[in-house]
């Protein structure tokens, strides 16, 4: 084996059949090792990945990846999140443009009180019927105000870091006649206006209200919400004040629980009444219950299946509901409902659902895709000393590396492993550029072969596995060719990645259980402007 030593030279390893190139940098001696052992693995097997070129099947937007602060961190008036930290920031502009929602369960028990001071949590009863107790039950939620210190941290982190805020009205405010009550949604609306903020909203009412039976003991039939929805785009559309400021402004929803037949009999139903006013129609997924989840569930090719079985149902659902062409988010979404999954949901083996997601959400026509969540909880990107989970830096690769313009994809002889295809991202790379992104869930590794017009490409490789010997469990991962894990610099510098580059006559190997973005610079697509 030859290895020049100096920095500024190309780095050529012969490896048996493979080639490797890197620019600017020397790969470890762990990493000459690690490919040697790839490139001999007796176990290793061969996928052929054929990318249709020339025809675009869907396009997603520059704020496709998004994500969200769960409205439950307002009841202790973002006591654990410092809005001016630093690292904070930077971590939310990295992966910026992108658009924050706050929203989630504590959202249908949220009252604005602009005069409030942090410290009071007195309910006004005068937003409720007269007859409402004030129980709706729901494990330790109970009714909290946020007051307009609150609603200016988030608007303000939100408009300095590229953000646009998909703020979620409570829909249990209701009236005698059980309409949902506007007025607290006026207040905040016009609050909005008179600090600048209105050109920075988007909005959404009620948060899985198709599952408010079980959870709160109350309802709100679907053909109610979607009389609701009417009654917030009138507000937003025609009030003589409000519209000269939010005419603009998206109306998405309804949020409703991942698809299954009857959560989608409800979508039907409002979108019977709705669909007119909808600029986007939400839907909440989430494989497995964290509470329960283990090593095998997050790399299980059964569970990674169930969001593809969801996704088929509920377009064909909306085709028979008479529903199609309609604009699609996740408006919420993760990997293990109930908060995440405990020492998984923030650890490297997450990526796997996550990655697939994102590539599934993408070939199947979806506009946007909301992490739940940027902090707090199991499946946050970000840990409580304001850290990167290794979800982080996948999703922050990914808004890099992968543009909007979408291809299909054919793997062959393999069930474990699932590739995607997009125009690559600018400015990281040129126009005509393509990147092919995904994972292997198998334990043995995979020779990748790309034909058709990929079959002679130079390729870019930005593969990531887990950093240290925690394995499938650790908090940190490395990009294949780098020393040390993928860190900020300081509180507020990114570091400066350098692909391994494979020669074009030569295959890429990628290890077991691993995943990671190729990016072929060359391609010279024209379907890529």
């Amino acid at each position: 084996m030859n290895l020049c030593s100096s920095l500024a030279a190309t780095v050529f390893f012969r490896l048996g059949c493979l080639v490797l190139c890197a620019y600017g940098i020397k790969l470890s001696r762990a990493s000459v090792e690690f490919m040697k052992k790839l490139t001999q693995d007796a176990n290793s097997k061969s996928v052929t990945v054929s990318v249709d070129l020339d025809n675009v099947i869907a396009e997603t937007g520059d704020r496709f990846l998004s994500f969200a602060l769960d409205t439950g961190l307002i009841v202790k008036h973002w006591k654990s999140v410092d809005f001016n930290s630093e690292k904070f920031n930077a971590l939310a502009r990295g992966l910026s443009p992108a658009y924050l929602r706050v929203g989630g369960n504590a959202a249908d028990f949220l009252v604005f009180r602009k005069e409030l001071d942090f410290k009071s949590r007195e309910l006004d009863s005068q937003l409720f019927d007269e007859n409402y107790d004030g129980n709706l039950g729901f494990r330790n939620i109970s009714e909290f105000n946020m007051s307009a210190q609150d609603f200016d941290a988030v608007n303000k982190f939100a408009i300095r870091n590229n953000l646009l805020l998909l703020f979620d009205f409570n829909v249990l405010l209701r009236d005698a006649h059980d309409q949902w009550n506007s007025s607290n949604a006026r207040e905040i609306l016009e609050y909005g206006v008179s600090k600048g903020y209105d050109s920075n909203l988007l909005f959404s009412l009620g948060n899985e209200p198709n599952s408010f039976p079980h959870a709160f003991n109350r309802s709100v039939p679907a053909d109610q919400l979607g009389k609701d929805f009417l009654a917030l785009n009138r507000m937003l559309r025609t009030d003589p004040y409000l519209s000269k400021h939010y005419r603009s402004s998206l109306l998405v929803g309804p949020d409703v629980t991942q698809p299954k037949p009857r959560t989608l009999k409800y979508l039907n139903d409002f979108l019977d009444v709705a669909k007119s006013v909808v600029n986007a129609v939400t839907v909440h997924q989430y494989y497995i219950d964290g509470r329960t989840a283990d090593l095998d569930d997050m790399l299980s090719v059964d569970n990674l299946d169930i969001l593809s079985d969801e996704l088929k149902m509920l377009h064909d659902s909306l085709m028979e509901g008479g529903h199609n062409n309609l604009t699609l988010w996740f408006g919420e979404t993760g990997s293990c409902w109930g908060g995440g999954a405990s020492g998984l949901s923030d650890r490297y083996v997450a990526g796997f659902m996550w990655l697939d997601k994102l590539g599934l959400a993408a070939r199947n026509g979806f506009g946007v895709v909301v992490r739940q969540s940027f902090f707090h909880g199991h499946y946050a990107l970000v840990d409580h000393d304001f850290d990167p989970n290794p979800d982080y830096w996948l999703s922050w690769l990914f808004k890099n590396l992968v543009g909007r313009r979408v291809f299909a994809v054919d793997v062959q002889e393999s069930t474990d492993v699932r590739i995607y295809a997009h125009c690559a991202q600018q400015p990281w790379y040129s126009r005509g550029a393509v990147v092919a992104y995904g994972l292997n869930t198998a334990s043995y590794n995979v020779t990748l072969i790309f034909d058709g017009h990929l079959i002679n490409s130079k390729k870019h490789l930005y593969w990531l596995y887990p950093y240290g010997h925690s394995r499938l469990k650790s908090r940190e991962v490395y990009l294949f060719g780098e020393e040390g894990p993928l860190q900020l610099d300081d509180d507020s510098t990114f570091p400066v990645v350098k692909p391994v580059v494979i020669s074009e006559e030569d295959d890429v190997v990628i290890g077991g259980q691993s995943f990671g973005f190729i990016v072929f610079p060359d391609a010279r697509v024209a379907q890529c402007p």
